[in-house]
């Protein structure tokens, strides 16, 4: 199989197409229709079928990876939570109101 010929042949395919293809690939629907997603997951599959797919080894560090990767941005995202950074922003103005204050006595 000509992975390079295939490529250029999806290129040239409707997301209706595509959508297809992924579908007769993995043996189920795919839920989106975002094109370039579509294009990249179906030439993994090829890639993977022609060349043989991940271990076990890799598919277990790949998961591994995923979810320290979700708990960071967990991490980041109540580090940068809105009420959080009010909270700051208010805290840090009421400091620099409170210097001024005392700066003019």
């Amino acid at each position: 199989m000509n992975i390079k010929a295939e490529l250029a042949a999806m290129e040239r395919l409707m997301t209706g197409d595509l959508v297809e293809r992924y579908a007769a690939l993995t043996g189920h629907p795919v839920r989106t229709r975002h094109r370039a997603y579509l294009i990249r997951k179906i030439a993994w599959r090829l890639q993977a079928d022609a060349e043989g797919d991940l271990s076990e080894r890799a598919r277990r560090r790949a998961a591994e990876l995923a979810d320290e990767l979700g708990r960071n941005a967990r991490d980041r995202a109540q580090l940068y939570h809105p009420q959080r950074v009010a909270d700051q922003t208010v805290a840090v103005y009421e400091c620099v109101l409170q210097n001024d204050r005392a700066e003019k006595h």
